[in-house]
């Protein structure tokens, strides 16, 4: 997940209840929320980013954007069953 943070973002929690993972942090803008939450779709135990709340924010004499989205844990093996199985070379 740590890759997936655009630069100039910043998270400030994390909690999973169940398979719901919420984040919450500061973004240099909604565009950059959008990006953070759209590489979720290429994440393989992680996915169905659903925004709940962005609003305007003011950290450091800076505006930002604060977030707060939740991901959907997927098991592996939901992931396996995904996966194609490879043929022979």
């Amino acid at each position: 997940m740590i890759e997936k943070i655009p630069e100039g973002d910043y998270i400030k929690g994390v909690k999973q209840t169940g398979r719901l993972v919420s984040l919450s942090g500061y973004a240099q803008s909604n565009a950059r929320v959008s990006s953070f939450m759209a590489a979720f779709d290429t994440q393989s135990t992680l996915r169905n980013a659903a925004l709940i709340e962005t609003k305007a924010a003011t950290v450091n004499n800076r505006k930002v954007t604060e977030f707060n989205f939740t991901v959907s844990l997927q098991s592996i093996q939901q992931e396996v069953k995904k996966t194609p199985p490879r043929g022979d070379k």
